[in-house]
């Protein structure tokens, strides 16, 4: 494509110049028309030397108002003459463009003029070749619309070959490249109608006044393209507050700013304690660029040093380039300022000499304004990263928070719900505990009255035994005294000695039977020691005493009457108790066991009453003992109660709190998806380097 492109700009250089020198050497009428061929000169170099710049590609001019005024009214070499000398010297000596760009601007003039001029006279061939009148019209629409094709074509090949222009920028050449048709058209209308109609003197004076409206026009001109930039740079500043970082607000900045400026190489610098350093490095411009030329460093060095813009048009010749910048025709530093803080520079060069304008100045002021813009942004944005990233990070922690709480709710639920299960198990326990030491109260007071019914008892007993010991020693001494009465009389002795057999038989009852209280009274005190609190087995022992006690009571009244039987035939017998002497001799050793038999039932039965009194002290230690806890459990059960209502509402508030936690975790998992939508939103918005 390049190589095409270089071939076409070779082919309408030279080949503008061979058609300008064929015209010239073919049609020798502009020697003849000298002043005609100076005037429109004059009018090449002043309309060419002032043109309206529409974009970094394009530029508008008014040379077509000498192209047609002198086409129609002097002839067609004089005006080719005058667009390529005129067009050449005016990029060569004023706009200081390179000879070879001189050189395709004036072959492309040539080139349209000729090609548009051709058509035109081959229609007035046709037509007779009228004088200016209405039957001239059709030949000079034909050539007023061919000479506007005919060069814009020429004009705007090569750009669109390389699609160098967007859909937009197209769009508004075209429209500014046909209102600038129009005003040239006008133009020329007027200058042609005062040729016909007016003096020299008329002239001069159409001149001045076209002179001055085309000033105000390029004025409004400038002015109506200067709002369609601003237009760009409203863009500029939407890219800037939209784009996802800094490195893109750059890229977008780039791109609009190539709009408005042509470069070779943009590079954007940071200053950092007075030292610059390359943040951004432009995509668009010249291809196969090699590192940052040298040589601008001074210039940059003196624009953060001084603040101010520095500008070398032409870096080949400028005494100020100390290093030699191959590919650098024309530089321009521009410092980066926000406020009084100087944030960096913003560089452009191109390969060619004196190509940026005021006008260029003035855009790259503003790009450096949007370029200033989007740092200060993107310094605003890093705290808010930072503050979302922090508020993310609590979220989390949080929310891990959250989940911990939750899971201590539940599991407090779980220890109340299990600590209600046991308050009620221990109510129940404490309800059967109450129910079992009213039975053991009640058991322990009914052997306490027990055991004291069997001391009264047994007292009786003792104290019936101790009288009862009394009357028998009192018999056993009436038997002594009648030993030497019994002997008295034989026959009395013989019934005598079947009534002392009978005594013999009572007094084995009596043993057997103080044998049998003996036995008792020990199985007594054995139960008595077993029963501890359970003394009950020693009531039916104290019953056993009972009986035995009336059993002695009944032996002893037996042998009472016995005892006055034998002493009524002691008495009818005293008379022969001597006979009887030596049977009745065993008398007193009987008498002897039965007291000590009487003895040790006295003794039994003392021993059992003091045993049936222990018993009963006993039981009524225990009977206190039991009312104390029976208390004791009573509180345990009121305790019991306070504890299962209070686990209750403990349980009630444990399950609410994590219903609350379950809410709140909820709650936190929005926040986080809403932490999560800003730390997004802030990446979008993240700044690099």
């Amino acid at each position: 494509m390049q190589q095409l492109v270089d071939r076409y700009a070779q082919t309408v250089a030279f080949g503008g110049l061979a058609v300008a020198l064929l015209a010239v050497a073919v049609d020798t009428r502009w020697i003849a028309q000298p002043i005609s061929t100076l005037v429109l000169l004059a009018g090449v170099l002043v309309l060419r030397a002032s043109p309206v710049r529409l974009s970094k590609y394009s530029y508008l001019t008014q040379s077509g108002v000498v192209a047609l005024v002198g086409a129609l009214s002097v002839g067609p070499t004089p005006v080719v003459l005058a667009l390529w000398a005129g067009v050449f010297a005016s990029d060569l000596l004023w706009l200081r463009k390179l000879p070879r760009a001189g050189l395709i601007n004036a072959g492309r003039e040539v080139l349209g003029f000729t090609a548009a001029y051709g058509l035109y006279a081959a229609v007035l061939a046709l037509t007779g070749r009228p004088e200016l009148s209405l039957d001239l019209l059709p030949a000079i629409a034909i050539f007023v619309c061919m000479y506007f094709f005919g060069t814009r074509a020429l004009f705007y090949c090569t750009l669109l070959l390389r699609d160098k222009l967007e859909y937009a920028e197209k769009i508004l050449i075209l429209r500014w490249e046909i209102i600038s048709y129009l005003l040239t058209l006008i133009a020329s209308g007027v200058v042609l109608a005062a040729l016909v109609a007016l003096s020299p003197v008329g002239w001069l004076a159409v001149a001045l006044a076209l002179g001055v409206v085309g000033a105000l026009t390029r004025r409004l001109l400038e002015e109506a393209i200067g709002a369609e930039d601003l237009n760009k740079v409203h863009l500029m500043e939407v890219a800037i507050a939209s784009n996802a970082t800094l490195q893109g607000s750059f890229d977008q900045i780039e791109r609009l700013a190539y709009r408005l400026l042509d470069w070779g190489d943009f590079r954007i610098y940071r200053v950092t304690d007075g030292v610059p350093s390359l943040a951004y490095r432009g995509l668009l411009g010249r291809p196969n660029r090699g590192a940052p030329p040298e040589g601008a460093a001074p210039f940059r060095a003196e624009a953060i040093a001084r603040g101010r813009v520095v500008e070398v048009k032409d870096a080949r010749s400028d005494p100020l380039v100390r290093l030699t910048m191959p590919e650098v025709g024309s530089l321009i530093v521009h410092p980066i300022r926000f406020g009084e803080e100087l944030l960096g520079t913003v560089e452009v060069d191109h390969p060619k000499r004196h190509t940026y304008g005021p006008k260029d100045l003035t855009a790259l002021s503003t790009i450096g304004n949007q370029i200033a813009t989007a740092i200060h942004i993107a310094e605003l944005r890093r705290p808010l990263l930072s503050t979302v990233e922090q508020i993310g990070q609590q979220v989390t922690a949080l929310a891990r928070v959250t989940e911990s709480l939750r899971a201590s709710a539940l599991a407090l639920a779980d220890a109340s719900q299990g600590m209600r299960q046991g308050a009620g198990e221990l109510e129940s326990f404490v309800a059967g505990g109450l129910k079992a030491t009213d039975s053991l109260g009640a058991a322990s007071r009914a052997m306490a009255d027990q055991g004291a019914l069997a001391a009264q008892a047994s007292g009786t007993a003792a104290e019936v035994a101790t009288q009862k010991r009394a009357v028998i020693g009192e018999a056993i001494a009436r038997l002594v005294g009648l030993n030497g009465f019994v002997s008295a009389s034989a026959d009395k002795v013989a019934g005598l000695g079947t009534m002392t057999s009978r005594i013999k038989g009572f007094i084995g009852t009596i043993r057997e039977i103080a044998d049998l209280t003996n036995l008792i009274a020990l199985n007594a005190a054995i139960e008595a020691a077993r029963a501890g609190a359970d003394g009950r087995g020693f009531a039916v022992v104290a019953d056993e005493v009972r009986d035995l006690a009336a059993q002695s009571l009944h032996a002893a009244g037996e042998a009472r009457v016995l005892l006055e039987e034998i002493a009524d035939q002691v008495t009818a017998v005293s008379g022969q108790m001597e006979r009887g002497r030596e049977a009745v001799a065993g008398v007193e050793g009987l008498s002897a066991d039965a007291a000590q038999a009487l003895d040790a039932i006295v003794g039994t039965t003392s021993d059992a009453g003091r045993h049936a009194r222990a018993i009963a002290s006993t039981a009524a230690e225990q009977l206190r003992a039991v009312d104390g806890l029976t208390g004791q459990i009573r509180r345990v059960a009121a305790g019991s109660a306070r504890t299962l209502s209070e686990t209750e509402a403990l349980a009630s508030r444990a399950t609410e709190a994590a219903a609350g936690q379950a809410d709140l975790e909820r709650s936190i998992r929005e926040l986080g998806d809403v932490a999560v939508d800003l730390q997004r939103i802030a990446r979008h918005f993240a700044v690099e380097q």
